[in-house]
């Protein structure tokens, strides 16, 4: 039959290639009669498709087209299931869908000029219900459930390649399909980071809630709850480090239940009653999630407490900076350097990692013995309650910090060669006590300790609207070993900055 649709294509191009040679060739006298109406279906030839157990009939349906020689030309046809011996001739883990829980439109007319025929399979609602117990019993085998479809006529051709269809069935109740308002996952390219949704700690997220499969006919409720017990489990197993919040620090809004006729819900997070003692950390915050009618697409199987209807989300609070709020004197410019300067400062900023990055100047060197080579960051809004920081090495030995120091202060405004008068040191950190990261390795990034600025007489009170990232020694790219940052050489480079906050 490939051989004949072939044939016909080649003869139909030789007609139209002769056409204005006085039209000397008839197609339908070059073809014999029943290739003048060739069908086809015109879908995929494999899918899957979802049937809802939501106690109503779903209807899918195909369409089959008419081609051939002479499109005027009627004729008919029947589109019939494939039945079981024939189907597991083309898949052995192919298992036909039983005849009884659906109809399939049978035999069709196609009248003078109608180019195409849609044909319908319905689902009745009683053979959805049967068909899903039906359907988990075949899929914990191994195997398919098909529904195989063909198409056979007296009077026309059809095309071998497009005869028949299968779609691979899936049944499921009708299910609540969740997504997060308010989750900005932009820092997961960066190395230490998974893919869980991160969002605000004070600006908290919303949950929503949309069923699909059916409308809505009953009145449902949602039950979502904390679940603190998960956190320390979900570390162990993924490697992680994130924070645990008290319960009463975060609840959720009363909006909780659906009425008839109502296809979706949003729950928010909501401020509870007890203090966030530490605004710098990241803070794993696994909710559970169930309806009293319908299903989740959080369900997993039972026994798999750790993720078993369990949404993860991690609430931070990252300071957002732009490149107006940084300043390094020292940064090595594309200007002096070509490609050797890294991207400058929005290097550190733009969740990159590798070959873009930040790095001060190795030639003509800035000097200050107070200071170093530093990066200053002014914060958006001032800081009140705590910071944290945290830095990723570029992946390349020299030079990396190995010893570095981080000031702040409530100064309204700030000099380059700056007096540490009013300046406050939060910690002075090095490679071989503190654990800077000077391997060319790909690593986690380093972070300091949250300063908690009500735990420190010094800064209790008071408003941070700088930090001094300084930057007081380095693995020297000239070969020297450990060099002072600013003298001789020596020069420094990292690959993004952060800063997490209140």
């Amino acid at each position: 039959m490939k051989t004949i649709i072939k044939t016909f294509l080649a003869v139909a191009a030789a007609v139209a290639l002769s056409a204005c040679d006085g039209d000397r060739y008839d197609l339908q006298e070059m073809t014999t009669e029943p290739y003048h109406k060739v069908l086809s279906f015109q879908d995929a030839q494999y899918e899957n498709i979802r049937l809802f157990n939501g106690n109503e009939p779903e209807t899918v349906s195909f369409k089959v087209l008419k081609g051939g020689s002479d499109p005027q030309a009627a004729c008919s046809m029947t589109v019939s299931a494939i039945p079981q011996e024939e189907l597991s001739g083309y898949n052995q883990s192919y298992i036909a869908v039983p005849k009884s829980y659906y109809t399939v439109d049978g035999a069709f007319d196609f009248q003078p000029g109608e180019p195409s025929k849609d044909v319908s399979v319905t689902f009745s609602a009683e053979g959805i219900a049967k068909m899903q117990s039906y359907y988990d019993e075949v899929t914990a085998q191994g195997n398919q459930l098909v529904l195989g479809l063909r198409i056979d006529s007296e009077d026309a051709a059809v095309n071998s390649n497009k005869k028949e269809l299968f779609r691979i069935i899936e049944v499921t109740g009708p299910t609540f399909i969740h997504s997060i308002v308010g989750a900005d996952n932009t820092i997961n390219s960066l190395f230490g980071f998974d893919a869980l949704d991160k969002c605000n700690l004070y600006d908290l997220p919303k949950l929503h809630f949309t069923l699909e499969g059916i409308d809505n006919q009953w009145e449902s409720t949602f039950t979502v709850r904390y679940r603190k017990d998960l956190v320390e489990r979900y570390n162990r197993m993924n490697g992680t480090s994130y924070s645990t919040l008290d319960e009463g620090v975060i609840g959720f809004s009363e909006n909780k239940t659906l009425a008839p006729g109502e296809n979706e819900i949003t729950i928010s997070l909501v401020k509870g009653t007890k203090e966030i003692h530490d605004a710098a950390q990241l803070y794993l915050f696994p909710v559970e999630v169930s309806n009293s009618m319908y299903k989740t697409d959080l369900a997993t199987v039972e026994s798999d407490e750790l993720n078993n209807n369990i949404i993860y989300m991690v609430l931070g609070s990252e300071i957002k900076l732009t490149v107006d709020n940084l300043y390094a004197p020292c940064t090595a410019t594309n200007e002096q350097f070509g490609p050797s300067a890294g991207g400058e400062l929005p290097a550190l900023i733009n969740n990159l990692l590798g070959d873009d990055f930040w790095s001060s100047n190795w030639s003509n060197i800035y000097q200050s013995k107070d200071w170093h080579h530093f990066i200053q960051v002014k914060f958006p809004q001032p800081l009140t309650e705590g910071v944290r920081l945290q830095y990723w090495n570029r992946p390349y030995y020299n030079p990396c910090p190995t010893e570095i120091e981080i000031w702040v202060t409530d100064k309204a405004s700030v000099e380059e060669r700056d007096s540490k008068d009013g300046w406050v040191l939060l910690g002075s950190f090095n490679m071989r006590d503190d654990g800077l990261p000077v391997s060319a390795a790909r690593e986690a990034p380093w972070s300091s300790p949250s300063y908690i600025f009500s735990e420190m007489p010094e800064l209790s009170g008071k408003s941070i609207t700088y930090m001094r990232f300084c930057m007081v020694k380095s693995q020297d790219s000239g070969g020297k070993g450990e060099q002072e940052v600013g003298y001789g050489a020596s020069s420094v480079s990292i690959s993004e900055l952060k800063v997490w906050g209140k």
